[in-house]
């Protein structure tokens, strides 16, 4: 069985490899496949790659163990019902939710959160923790989801429980005994009531994306189109064509540039009539200038003192000459 044990530990290992390369490739970042079409760490695709990782080196590492034992034919197991339907029950999930956030982005651009290839904390800096944050309205990217978090906690309950049991029937505790690979007829099975946790998980998680949230998302599909839009129109100026790589880099320079935190702090405080407050003009005068007007301030003040002080003249008493 140590050939079982050291082929799922590579099978596991190279998926990892491929996912880290894939991502690193197309999103530059080795977390990139979790990435979505908003630039959004997303929890369907984490959900379907997590299973899509398990069942998949637990069936290599089965086929290449019985690989090495005589008269075993390396795909002759089975993947029971159960566990189909849980990949099935996580795909539909993931196209369902697809279709949700591609109709509310288009409905309500304003209130829908995107991301860009940037560094947090900045606004519209895409994070792991995304997975189970809100994704609309204000408080995007900063209140925990409730419905996320729970079907997450699923996830990971689901996943590690199926590969205990794995481990446990193929150190042969199990019913059928398992001493070699050869005697590997099926995975491991899963209970049905586990396959419902995990489809009304999956559920109410779409369910929650239906209801919308109030208030504008502090980095939304609409400042990310416009900031594309803008990045491709500056660029094609220079006649010079923008694939993959080169967009990235430009989203990011752009990005960082207009952060409040490069511009040297917030943007100016607006008034009711929303205009930013405007500086005194003698606060912005230099030295010389508020001289000036100190000394035309203070010969005035003399002027209007010698004024109020001076008796007036009385004609009828002007001395003879």
């Amino acid at each position: 069985m140590t050939t079982l044990w050291t082929a799922w530990v590579v099978s596991a290992a190279l998926l990892l490899l491929v996912g880290v390369i894939a991502g690193q490739q197309v999103k530059g970042t080795p977390l990139g496949i979790l990435i979505d079409e908003r630039g959004r760490f997303s929890l369907n695709r984490f959900q379907m790659l997590w299973w899509l990782w398990i069942i998949l080196s637990m069936s290599a590492a089965v086929a290449l163990a019985r690989f090495t034992v005589p008269n075993a034919q390396p795909l002759d197991f089975t993947i029971p019902g159960p566990v189909l339907a849980l990949l099935g029950t996580t795909a539909a999930t993931t196209v369902s939710s697809a279709t949700v956030k591609a109709q509310r982005s288009h409905a309500h651009p304003r209130a829908i959160a995107a991301s860009v290839p940037i560094e947090a904390p900045r606004p519209g800096a895409a994070f792991l923790g995304q997975i189970v944050l809100q994704e609309e309205g204000a408080g995007a990217d900063q209140i925990i989801d409730a419905g996320k978090f729970q079907s997450f906690m699923i996830t990971l309950f689901l996943g590690a429980g199926y590969v205990l049991a794995a481990v446990y029937d193929f150190l042969g505790r199990g019913v059928p005994l398992i001493t070699t690979p050869a005697d590997i007829s099926q995975l491991p099975e899963l209970d049905a009531t586990f396959v419902a946790l995990m489809a009304i998980s999956s559920a109410s998680y779409v369910g929650t994306k239906m209801i919308g949230r109030d208030g504008d998302a502090p980095f939304s599909v609409a400042d990310r189109d416009q900031l594309v839009s803008d990045v491709l129109a500056d660029h094609r100026a220079t006649g010079a064509d923008v694939d993959g790589r080169t967009m990235r880099t430009l989203l990011r320079e752009r990005a960082v540039k207009n952060s409040p935190a490069t511009n040297g702090g917030p943007t100016p405080r607006t008034q009711h009539d929303g205009k930013a407050d405007q500086p005194d003009a003698d606060s912005t005068a230099g030295p010389a200038t508020s001289t000036r007007r100190v000394g035309r301030k203070s010969a005035a003040a003399k002027q209007a003192h010698d004024a109020a002080t001076t008796e007036p003249v009385d004609p009828a008493h002007t001395p003879p000459e």
